[in-house]
């Protein structure tokens, strides 16, 4: 039903209302808060969806600055292959490195010495 009302504009989104969503369906929450214009939370929904590669295009689209280092290393924990893209796309953005080179590699390691080790 909520599905239902948000296409048919009959809610106001909110920050709010994405929290309570979210709580149950992730991708609900998602659209929530995009409607809602919450980057914030936008990018920690990528985050934990697994798509880290919308991550960055997103934050571009709407010139939002999330920390890079803190979202690479949740994502590095729940998943090292796309943790290693994420800080590949990171470190060779076209308008140079978003990221410390020397400081994404100091955590991938630490994150090699749990899993197989990575080079992004």
């Amino acid at each position: 039903m909520l599905e239902k009302w948000l296409k048919e504009g009959k809610l106001t989104c909110s920050e709010e209302l994405g929290d309570m969503v979210r709580m149950t369906d992730i991708g609900m929450a998602l659209s929530v808060y995009l409607r809602a214009n919450v980057p914030n939370k936008v990018i920690a929904c990528f985050a934990e969806m697994g798509q880290p590669e919308k991550i960055l295009l997103y934050a571009k689209k709407v010139g939002y600055t999330p920390d890079y280092v803190g979202l690479l290393q949740h994502i590095m924990r729940t998943n090292p292959d796309k943790g290693a893209e994420f800080a590949a796309q990171l470190a060779n953005d076209e308008s140079g490195p978003l990221v410390d080179i020397e400081r994404v590699s100091i955590l991938c390691a630490s994150v090699s010495s749990y899993t197989e080790p990575r080079v992004f």
